[in-house]
C-alpha cells in the first residue's frame, strides 16, 4: 500500500510539475522550466511531449548537447512527429560538429528511414498482436475444423504481416544494438585508448553524436557517422 501511494504521489507531482514548467517556459523563465521538467523526468514522467519541451528549454538556455539528447529521446518515442524532427534538424545546423551521413551504406540509410517511420515499441506491439491472432487462428482450426477453409486465406495474410513485422523488429535491433551517446561538454578530446595519457585522435564538441562500440569503467569507444572512432570519457556524454 505504501509503495502504491508513493508511486501515485510521484505521478501526481510529475503531472503538476509539467504544468508549472510549461507556465515558466511561456513566461520566458527557461532555466526554471528546465529545473521543473528535469524533476518531472526523475519522477517518472517520460513522454515524448515532456522530452520535446525539455529540449526546447535546454535550447533556450544554450545547452545544445542536452537539447539534442532530449529531442532524440522524444523521437525514439514518437519517430514520425514532424515538430521533433524539424527541431533536431534546426539544432544540428548550428552545432560545431555537423552530421555527415554521406559515408553510410545504402542498408544503413534504408534501415534508418524505416526506423524513423515506426518506433521499436510500436513494432514490438504489432508483432505481439500478430502472434496473438495466429494463436487464435490455430485454436479455431484445431477445435473447429469447419473453419479451416475460410481461415486459410486469413492465415496466409497474417503470416506475411508477421514476417514483415519480424523483419522490421530485426532492423530496429540492428539500429539500436549499439547505444547512442551525445556529447554534453563544450569540447572533449577523443583518444586512441581509454586513458588521458593516450594520443589525441580528434576533438568533439557539444552535441556530437556517436555509437558506443566498446567501453571500460570510465570510457566509451565511440564511432561517428564520419567513420572516425575514438575513446571519450563517460563523464563527457550521456546515453540517449
Amino acid at each position: 500500500m505504501g509503495l502504491w501511494f508513493l508511486a501515485a504521489a510521484e505521478a501526481a507531482f510529475a503531472a503538476s510539475g509539467v504544468s508549472v514548467a510549461n507556465a515558466k517556459y511561456e513566461a520566458h523563465d527557461y532555466q526554471e522550466a528546465v529545473n521543473l521538467y528535469e524533476r518531472s523526468v526523475r519522477a517518472g514522467e517520460k513522454t515524448e511531449i515532456l522530452y520535446y519541451n525539455l529540449g526546447n528549454a535546454y535550447f533556450r538556455t544554450g545547452q545544445k548537447g542536452k537539447a539534442l539528447l532530449a529531442y532524440e529521446r522524444a523521437r525514439a518515442l514518437s519517430p514520425r512527429d514532424a515538430d521533433i524532427r524539424w527541431n533536431i534538424g534546426v539544432l544540428r545546423s548550428v552545432l560545431v560538429d555537423r552530421v555527415d551521413s554521406s559515408s553510410a551504406s545504402r542498408f544503413e540509410e534504408a534501415s534508418k528511414q524505416l526506423t524513423d517511420l515506426v518506433s521499436r515499441q510500436e513494432t514490438a506491439l504489432a508483432l505481439t498482436a500478430v502472434l496473438a491472432v495466429l494463436f487464435i487462428f490455430s485454436f479455431l482450426a484445431l477445435f473447429f475444423p469447419a473453419s479451416r477453409r475460410w481461415l486459410s486465406g486469413l492465415q496466409s495474410v497474417t503470416f506475411v504481416i508477421f514476417f514483415l513485422a519480424a523483419g522490421l523488429f530485426a532492423v530496429h535491433g540492428y539500429q539500436f544494438k549499439d547505444p547512442k551517446v551525445v556529447v554534453l561538454e563544450k569540447e572533449v578530446t577523443a583518444r586512441y585508448g581509454p586513458s588521458d595519457k593516450e594520443t589525441k585522435a580528434f576533438i568533439l564538441h557539444e552535441g556530437a553524436m556517436g555509437s558506443v562500440r566498446d567501453e571500460t569503467n570510465d570510457w566509451f569507444y565511440v564511432s561517428l557517422s564520419s567513420r572516425q572512432s575514438g575513446w571519450i570519457p563517460k563523464s563527457s556524454c550521456e546515453v540517449v
